[in-house]
């Protein structure tokens, strides 16, 4: 069966809207406050099942209310949760998170029932994994379950797609089990211990990038926002260019890239034209509030992309 396969976190995101994040030991007041959908695996599912993909949820939540609206909304996006665990002695998840005028954001993560997640439950789901199955992955879990997952995904001859976030250094072993690497910019510049701040040329942030291929990473896709991407590979280099849009949230708009990007590769389209489609899909996102109540459809995502005259067709 043609499907993705995602290990990784399932958070309850709370949310506060504000003119600007406080300073250290000062209050606010916040403009709004909202209880969404989150966690990067959760909603990587999510955008990948609203993109009409076949998507096996792996996690885990508390039985609590967070975890069953979390549990109902996954559902809601057609993602298979039977390989989510319900546990009863820890709490779900959480992300507090606020929300600038300026669209960006600032996250803490508490994982909650997210650290349970281990490898004894990766191997028992192992026949989840097969050559026509894509593995998305991300860091909100422990890095062991992360390194499981990426092991029997190989061995089941599965294709691989690494989120590095949040951002941390990473051993060669572990990216060697890596097919497509998909950090933004600082999560490059922690990977590749380098200084890549706000701006940075094209050229220093390609030379990062090869510098993982280097690594034994089979490619490399840096999501520069509203710049696009670049992919990176051993023999191939290319900048997709970026949607300019008006944003509201920037809150899972990599998560999306990622299950638009992966959702693409499912269907057989190259990785130009699955990063092209990603770019379009993440470009919608933050045009609204909140992260999984952000991710759009297919319909809406090929709407846009024939309205703003590029044709991700080859």
């Amino acid at each position: 069966m043609k499907r993705i396969a995602v290990v990784g976190s399932i958070n309850a995101d709370l949310v506060a809207n504000v003119a600007r994040s406080p300073l250290p030991g000062e209050t606010i007041q916040g403009e709004s406050f909202a209880v969404h959908c989150g966690g990067k695996g959760s909603n990587q599912a999510s955008a990948a099942g609203r993109l009409g993909a076949e998507v096996a949820m792996l996690g885990c939540v508390g039985d609590d209310a967070y975890g069953r609206m979390l549990l109902e909304n996954l559902r809601s996006s057609g993602v298979d949760v039977s390989r989510v665990s319900l546990l009863e002695s820890i709490a779900t998840g959480t992300a507090l998170i606020t929300v600038e005028k300026t669209a960006e954001n600032r996250i803490i993560i508490v994982p909650g029932a997210n650290a349970c997640l281990g490898e004894t439950e990766i191997s028992e789901w192992g026949s989840t994994f097969s050559a026509e199955t894509i593995l998305l992955v991300q860091l909100e879990t422990p890095l062991s379950t992360v390194a499981k997952a990426l092991e029997v995904a190989k061995e089941a001859r599965s294709r691989t797609v690494l989120d590095p976030a949040p951002a941390r250094r990473l051993e060669k072993k572990l990216l060697a089990k890596v097919d497509y690497l998909t950090p933004n910019e600082s999560e490059l510049a922690t990977l590749c211990d380098c200084d890549l701040g706000p701006g940075a040329p094209l050229e220093k942030i390609e030379n990062a990038a090869k510098s993982l291929v280097n690594r034994s990473v089979g490619a490399v896709v840096v999501k520069l926002g509203s710049n696009g991407a670049l992919f990176v590979s051993e023999n191939d280099i290319q900048h997709v260019p970026g949607y300019q849009v008006v944003a509201l949230d920037t809150t899972a708009a990599g998560d999306c890239f990622n299950g638009a990007f992966a959702t693409r590769l499912l269907e057989g389209f190259s990785e130009i034209l699955a990063i092209r489609f990603a770019c379009a899909a993440a470009a919608l996102s933050v045009t609204k509030a909140g992260a999984q109540s952000s991710l759009p459809s297919r319909e809406e995502v090929e709407a846009f992309i024939n309205e703003q005259g590029q044709p991700y067709e080859e």
